[in-house]
């Protein structure tokens, strides 16, 4: 009589390997989420409110419905500026617009919804609030206007990693090629205990210490919207190593017209 077992427990352990690798790859997406609560003019909570999230650049449309406590929650979202619609019968309609939402954040808007038509709109201008409620995690921002407005010699984008607090440049003084790249230390961990995601994907050479290919090549600055850096107490959507974490989001396409020019003196 033939014994299963063996495959069997095989075939089990690798569905479950495969689980939690797309798990940490939905983990990992270069995204950003909005999220928070909606109440009426009393401060009490309003469920069932419909929600949707516009993506300006693209048009991208996003729906969802509060919950019973009143909160909402848009997860995995492109990084981008939005605007959010908060409708229910009995209400106004309130438009949240300006939001712009950046590779691992989290905003917070939320809505107060006075008595009237839902024909009647109330529209809000302005940024989510730049203080992180919902996450302790250390680290910085560089954006696409500091791509633009910061000097970049040699239009290499880790060199603005180096303005991070608590990353330290490592230069790579050999000749043999052996160290490629320009390698950071974060924290004073070792320079190995660096992670680099490129759109949700796991990059760099074997070395495990740069951004470089096997080819001594880094992606282009000008194929770079922007990109955080996170230097202590991440979640645990991070991991593989214990030094900082670089979640790294390409440029693409919009509804607008948009190119860039440089010129080498």
């Amino acid at each position: 009589m033939t014994n299963l077992a063996p495959r069997g427990c095989g075939i089990i352990s690798l569905v479950i390997g495969l689980a939690g690798m797309t798990g940490l790859g939905f983990a990992q997406l270069p995204t950003g989420t909005i999220l928070g609560g909606v109440r009426d003019a009393s401060g009490a909570t309003l469920p069932g409110t419909t929600l949707t999230a516009t993506n300006t650049e693209t048009g991208l449309s996003r729906m969802t419905v509060s919950g019973e406590d009143g909160s909402y929650r848009f997860p995995a979202l492109p990084v981008g500026r939005y605007e959010i619609r908060a409708e229910i019968p009995g209400f106004q309609t309130s438009v949240r617009s300006g939001v712009t939402l950046a590779v691992g954040q989290e905003a917070v808007v939320n809505f107060r919804l006075e008595v009237g038509a839902v024909s009647q709109t109330v529209e809000v201008k302005g940024e989510a609030p730049l203080v992180n409620v919902t996450s302790s995690s250390l680290g910085g921002l560089v954006t696409e206007d500091n791509v633009a407005d910061l000097p970049l010699n040699g239009r290499n984008f880790i060199d603005l990693t180096f303005l991070q607090p608590g990353v330290s440049e490592n230069k790579n003084m050999t000749h043999g090629g052996t160290f490629t790249g320009s390698w950071f230390s974060s924290n004073g961990a070792p320079l190995r205990s660096n992670t680099y995601m490129l759109d949700g994907a796991v990059m760099g050479n074997f070395l495990g210490g740069a951004t470089s290919s096997i080819a001594n090549t880094t992606l282009g600055i000008e194929g770079i919207r922007e990109w955080r850096v996170v230097t202590n107490n991440f979640s645990a959507e991070y991991g593989l190593t214990m030094g900082s974490q670089m979640a790294i989001v390409t440029k693409s396409g919009t509804n607008d017209f948009h190119g860039s020019l440089f010129e080498i003196e």
